[in-house]
């Protein structure tokens, strides 16, 4: 360390430092090459600059222009990729939608029908006109299946009930023998 070279250490509480520029920073944005010379400058300011950081800065500007060309592919891809499923989804939808026969809105109240008639039902033949009566719908979801599975085994046990009710239990009759043996 020479007698002229100073460290500035700042001290808390002492005021901003601030350094007056006469002239802007140049980005060394427009370069000319000069192949006689083999030198480069800066069409901005005039001042000569290294070849050797011109090199890195273009090489970094390719690596990060080829790192957005490659997002912006795999993004292309997966808006593709998007598209195809929102076709297949609205496909599924409409299919859907024919299978049921109903408008969506009405799902609800064939729900609610479909369960007052099983809940109703007690003998097995209700039951098998309730089941016939919404074969056709395909448009239950997790809750409303257990829902259906759990009134229709209700439906089952007092049907069986009803049915063991109807043909009664037969009673032992005890045969007495009579006359000479």
């Amino acid at each position: 360390m020479s007698g002229d070279d100073r460290i500035v250490r700042p001290v808390f509480g002492d005021p901003p430092m601030t350094v007056d520029r006469l002239e802007p920073i140049c980005l060394h944005k427009f370069i000319v090459v000069r192949p006689r010379e083999r030198t480069v400058w800066c069409r901005t300011c005039k001042q000569e600059i290294d070849p050797f950081e011109v090199v890195l800065d273009m090489a970094h500007n390719w690596e990060h222009a080829t790192w957005r060309e490659r997002e912006m592919q795999e993004l292309a891809a997966r808006t593709e990729q998007l598209k195809t499923e929102e076709a297949n989804l609205k496909a599924r939808i409409r299919n859907a939608r024919k299978q049921t026969d109903q408008p969506v809105e009405k799902i609800a109240e064939y729900f609610a029908e479909w369960l007052r008639r099983l809940n109703a039902a007690e003998t097995w033949e209700e039951l098998r006109s309730a089941d016939e009566w919404a074969q056709r719908f395909s448009w239950l979801d997790a809750a409303m299946t257990k829902q259906i599975n759990d009134a229709r085994f209700r439906a089952k046990q007092r049907g069986e009930s009803v049915q063991r009710n109807n043909t009664g239990r037969r009673r032992a009759v005890k045969v007495i023998k009579c006359g000479a043996s």
